[in-house]
């Protein structure tokens, strides 16, 4: 069945498309100025380092040393960045500053 188009459809319709269009090539709002993020991953109760630790912001990754050090470079503040150990609960936290130290408690065990 043919439904015809009025002008006032046909005017709404360029607009929502215009609109559309304007939407999708706009950068997205979290690509603001990169950072180069570096911290420090310690345990919660004891405050040791430790080694091991995933840490991920979009494709950039990091392993944290001896020490419980990390870098992560040109990370668009605003990035959700993830900690991740077997043993511990993950963590997500946004870069918003050069340095993070992190605490992570311990993963319940279930047997």
């Amino acid at each position: 069945m043919f439904v015809p188009i009025t002008r006032a459809g046909a005017a709404m319709y360029a607009a929502l498309t215009l609109t559309f269009t304007l939407l999708a090539a706009a950068p997205p709002a979290a690509a603001q100025n990169p950072i180069t993020v570096v911290g420090r991953v310690t345990a919660q109760l004891t405050g040791q380092p430790i080694l091991g630790v995933t840490v991920h912001a979009g494709p950039r990754h990091a392993v944290t040393d001896a020490d419980g050090r990390f870098r992560l470079a040109e990370v668009p503040t605003g990035t959700e960045i993830h900690f991740e150990r077997i043993g511990y609960r993950a963590l997500s936290l946004l870069a918003a500053e050069s340095s993070l130290d992190v605490q992570m408690e311990p993963a319940p065990v279930l047997l």
